[in-house]
């Protein structure tokens, strides 16, 4: 019977010894969870340290937006009352001319509105070169803005005389009015349907040269394609011989080497008509 007592009581010492060993180890594993949670705690407090800058950060920026949304808001509302302006405005081809047509037209004493001078330096040298000449784009200042269309002319010297062309253009003024037409509904009228009166000044004899689109078919046809025409449209249509060999070679029409053109804007051809014609009428410009 006492070596039944031994073992048991050995037995049970080893018991004791494998609870020791477990608890420590448990324990170990314990502490070392707890320091791995407390890393990943500390990790966890930085990235919300950091996040909080950063909505602070976003928070300033949404700020910043707002402001800036605010003044581009301004920004539009003073590009409209500008726009509102330039639809109601008279003045609105002084945009597109130089301050030698300007001058020019002063001097001549031209005050319609509606004309635009197109002041042709150098002539002698376009004379040689033969080439086709581009003025700058220009538009009618119509009190009307559905009518403020834009347009170029452009000439030619031949062995016959000097050809000079009309050129309808979609132009700037279009594009002033598509943006208008976002608040107003505001655009062009097309296609387009008025007369205009081409004018070569004679600063000699005063006996200018007068050629006018009006509301022979040929004309028609040509702007009746347009609705609106195209972006940069070069196609146009006018006079082989405006100027004959002989108008030419006089030099009344170009002095000091220079030539100038009047383009005015009449009434619509279902307004009030002028007939198709190759005068050369008198009066002062």
């Amino acid at each position: 019977s006492g070596c039944e007592f031994t073992c048991v009581r050995n037995d049970s010492s080893a018991w004791e010894s494998h609870e020791r060993d477990f608890a420590v180890t448990h324990t170990r594993l314990i502490n070392k969870q707890l320091k791995l949670t407390l890393s990943e705690l500390t990790s966890t407090k930085e990235e919300l340290k950091s996040t909080k800058e950063y909505l602070k950060s976003t928070s300033a920026d949404l700020k910043s937006t707002k402001e800036a949304l605010k003044s581009t808001n301004e920004d539009l509302k003073s590009t409209k009352e500008q726009l509102m302006r330039f639809g109601n405005s008279t003045e609105a081809e002084q945009t597109d001319r130089s301050p030698a047509d300007m001058m020019w037209k002063l001097s001549l004493g031209i005050t319609e509105v509606t004309s635009n001078v197109w002041v042709v330096n150098d002539i002698t040298n376009i004379r040689s070169s033969k080439s086709l000449l581009y003025s700058h784009e220009m538009t009618f200042a119509t009190p009307n803005a559905a009518h403020r269309y834009s347009f170029m002319l452009s000439l030619r010297f031949t062995s016959e005389g000097m050809g000079l062309y009309f050129t309808i253009r979609c132009g700037p003024v279009v594009q002033f009015l598509d943006l208008l037409s976002l608040f107003e509904g505001q655009s062009l009228q097309w296609p387009f349907k008025h007369r205009v009166q081409l004018k070569l000044i004679n600063l000699k004899s005063k006996t200018h040269k007068i050629f006018s689109i009006d509301d022979h078919q040929l004309w028609r046809d040509y702007f009746n394609q347009y609705n609106p025409p195209i972006q940069d449209n070069k196609s146009s249509l006018g006079w082989n011989t405006f100027l004959t060999k002989a108008e030419v070679e006089s030099g009344e029409f170009a002095i000091h080497n220079t030539m100038v053109i009047v383009a005015t804007l009449l009434d619509p051809v279902n307004v009030q008509t002028q007939q198709q014609s190759d005068l050369i009428k008198k009066g002062n410009a």
